[in-house]
């Protein structure tokens, strides 16, 4: 078993690097595209391709936040979003990531499933892979996960993204 020491961003994408409408799509989309991706996606029945970025996803200005939090605390990214469920997904967080100077994710944290909820998906990846961490750790997410992270979590606000006051709160968590 691999054990990674902190810091760490434990990362959701859907609201947190894109803002969302209030159909919960990433503002600026066309939902015919999304359908037409996912359909792509279902017929990769390999899974060895990497799922196309669609307009409005990977908002700019939440990208670059992001690369700031990491460039000042030196944190490695785990991917606690639905993108994780796929390699498809994985890849095209991790491709989107590499355009902005920013390393791969190092791991996923697990599929509980939903009514377990993210935070506890969060506490398993800390439990088995996350035991040199410490307190260097910190959650960000659209979804309210601060009744079960406490003061590791930053919940961002989806129809913004993350912003650079979130991105302030991350640098004081992991420092």
């Amino acid at each position: 078993m691999t054990v990674v020491e902190g810091p760490i961003i434990f990362l959701d994408v859907d609201g947190v690097l894109h803002p969302l409408n209030e159909k919960h799509f990433p503002v600026g989309s066309d939902v015919e595209d999304l359908v037409e991706r996912a359909d792509e996606d279902e017929k990769d029945t390999d899974d060895m391709g990497v799922s196309r970025v669609c307009t409005g996803e990977f908002h700019r200005q939440c990208m670059e936040n992001l690369k700031d939090a990491v460039t000042k605390t030196g944190a490695s990214i785990v991917l606690s979003t639905t993108w994780r469920e796929s390699g498809r997904g994985r890849r095209a967080v991790d491709a989107v990531l590499a355009s902005y100077g920013i390393a791969p994710h190092i791991g996923c944290t697990p599929s509980l499933g939903y009514a377990a909820g993210r935070d506890r998906e969060v506490r398993a990846w800390l439990e088995t892979k996350g035991q040199n961490v410490g307190t260097k750790w910190v959650a960000i997410d659209d979804m309210d996960l601060s009744q079960g992270l406490g003061e590791h979590f930053v919940h961002i606000n989806a129809k913004v993204g993350l912003s650079e006051e979130d991105v302030e709160r991350m640098v004081k968590i992991l420092s």
